[in-house]
Formats: structure tokens, sequence, C-alpha cells
């Protein structure tokens, strides 16, 4: 083990996060260095946190430093938690109180017309988006995570889900793909996650593994509610056998296609038109259909042009899909705009 565990951001630029290091001592007591860019009304609130956090973790000397911009307290725990677990070996997690409405399960049927992704160690990047109202908040432990900051993206979407106010959008977390996403269940389904989506399915077998795990697990916890899947369509395999991954378990709600990766697997290049990639929509839209569930399209990869964007949203809907995955809070707002507006296509049936 290490001496000296360092977790997060420096905050110069980035607000409501925050750095911290723990320097393991042989003596000396603990010295609490707390630095706020900010005029943070919860800073004596935080230190008291960091005093428990310290005793709960049996540590008796220790110099931490902390340099925090308007970070949430649970933000705060996170990083504490994954710069002490860097210098102790435990398995303890760190509980703070858990909100009431953190604990409610979703409708298999409930409307997902935005599915906003942001990066799950990226506090900053998801933790207000919900006052944005989109339809689910994903916390993404898979693409926009770097491969030696997935453990501290996983402590802290737990923390996330524990703590952090939805604003009443359905909680949803994006795994790593099967079998390292296995990994990732434990601290979500724990704490009430309402959706997990899986990346590049390629089979039935990976929604089998998937449940098998999550079914341990909320035995273990006394979780009551059902936990739906969407698993994300990505390549040509996933796209031959998409009917088989959608009718594969009753708690698969919805499929969603991946455009990016696809592309990649095909090694095809993005189009304006977007034809290269109109078979696999249609085969992911009809089997989802077929399998009485929802079908979200891929976010469009050029989100600078506006005409392009408001294009491909359009199609997407006459097309037949129930929602799509969105990149930013122009998308939600576009996504919103035209699926809450039946296409005079789907008026006529």
């Amino acid at each position: 083990m290490y001496t000296i565990g360092t977790a997060g951001k420096k905050v110069s630029n980035t607000a409501s996060d925050c750095h911290i290091s723990i320097n393991i001592q042989s003596e000396g007591g603990l010295q609490i260095d707390l630095i706020s860019n900010s005029e943070n009304p919860n800073t004596k609130w935080n230190r008291e946190l960091v005093s428990d956090m310290l005793q709960c973790y049996k540590v008796q000397h220790a110099r931490i430093t902390i340099n925090e911009t308007n970070a949430p307290g649970y933000v705060i725990a996170a990083r504490m938690e994954a710069a002490i677990k860097q210098v102790l070996d435990t398995k303890l997690n760190y509980l703070l109180p858990q909100r009431k409405e953190n604990t409610k399960g979703s409708d298999k049927n409930k409307s997902r017309i935005s599915l906003f992704c942001a990066a799950g160690d990226s506090p900053e990047l998801f933790m207000y988006q919900g006052i944005n109202n989109p339809s689910g908040l994903i916390l993404d432990l898979e693409k926009n995570v770097s491969q030696d900051k997935k453990g501290e993206a996983r402590i802290m979407v737990r923390h996330a889900l524990r703590s952090m106010d939805f604003h009443g959008s359905e909680r949803m977390v994006r795994i790593n793909q099967i079998p390292k996403g296995l990994d990732d269940l434990r601290p979500i389904v724990s704490q009430y996650v309402n959706l997990i989506l899986i990346p590049k399915c390629e089979a039935s077998e990976d929604i089998h593994r998937v449940n098998e795990v999550i079914n341990i697990i909320k035995k273990e916890h006394k979780v009551k509610q059902t936990i739906w899947l969407i698993p994300l369509i990505e390549n040509a395999l996933g796209v031959i056998k998409s009917f088989e991954i959608a009718s594969a378990s009753y708690n698969v709600a919805a499929l969603a296609f991946g455009t990016e990766n696809y592309q990649a697997n095909m090694g095809i290049q993005h189009s304006t038109e977007g034809n290269e990639t109109l078979f696999a929509r249609n085969t992911v839209l009809h089997a989802a259909k077929a399998a009485g569930i929802q079908a979200i399209d891929s976010f469009h990869s050029n989100m600078s042009k506006t005409n392009t964007l408001l294009g491909h949203t359009k199609a997407s809907r006459d097309l037949g899909f129930d929602g799509m995955l969105c990149g930013d809070l122009r998308q939600v707002d576009i996504t919103h705009q035209y699926f809450n507006t039946k296409s005079k296509y789907t008026q006529k049936t």
C-alpha cells in the first residue's frame, strides 16, 4: 500500500469538486488543511465530515489537504474515501444518510425520451443536470472514464446515487463491458439504482450474467424493487442478435443503439445523412418493438451543427424510436421538443 493517497481534481477551474491528499504518518496526530476557493457555507460541516471519516477508518496520524470549490458533502466524502483506500487495505464503505426519494423504483414503461450521460468521476458534469429535466440521468463508468479512474468513479457514483438530488430523473448507470462490468454492480445495486446500461451487449448470456449478480446483491441488501436493463447494441454481432437480447429477460426495458462504437466496429465513416447506420438502427428498432420494449437511438456525433442535430432527432422520432441518448443539454431540449410532438405518421396510425 502507498503512504500517500490522492483523489479528485485540481479545482482552479472545476467548480463543485475537490482534490484531496492524505499522507499517513507514524506520529503527530491529525492535521486537516481545508482550503476553499469559494464562500462555501458548509465548510465547518465538511471539516467535521472529514474528521468523522478518519475516525471511521481508524486513521490516527495523518496530514490531509483538501482543496475545494463549493463541493457538496457527498463529493468530499467520495474523494476522501477514494484517497483513504489508496493507503489502507479496507473494504469498508463510508455511507452518508440516504435520501428517501433515492430509494424509489421506476416503471418499466416510463417515458425515456432523453437519457443524459456524464462521466461518473466528474460530479461537476452531472450534479445539477436533473434540474434540466432529462428523463434519465446516466452516471457513466465506462466510455467517459479513464482506466486509472475506474475505482474512484465507482465510489463517486455510489455516493451520488445515495445522496444527490436527481430532481425526478430516473437514476441510471452505464457499467463497463461484461465481464469487467460485473464488478461495477455491487456499489450501484446496493444503492437502489433504477436502471443499468450494458455496453457492447452481444448475446442474451450477457443479460443473464448481469441478472445473476444483481439478484445476489439485491438479496444481501434487501433491495425489493426491479432494476431495469438497457443493453447497448454497438457492433455487428449485437445487431444480428438484437431480438435475442431484447427478449432475454422481463427486466430488459429497452434497447439502445450506439453509433460511434458501431461505426468503429464496422470500419465505416460518419456521414451527415447517417445512411451507413440506417440498417443497424432499423434492426435494433424492430427487435425492440417485436419484444414489446422501448427503442432508444444514439445521440448524433456532430453536436456542433444545429440543423444536422434537428434533422437527426426528427428522423429518429419518425422512424419510431421512443427516445435518444443525449451528450449535452441542447440535445435534451431538442429531443423533448420533437418527441413530445407526435409526427404526422404517428397521428395517422
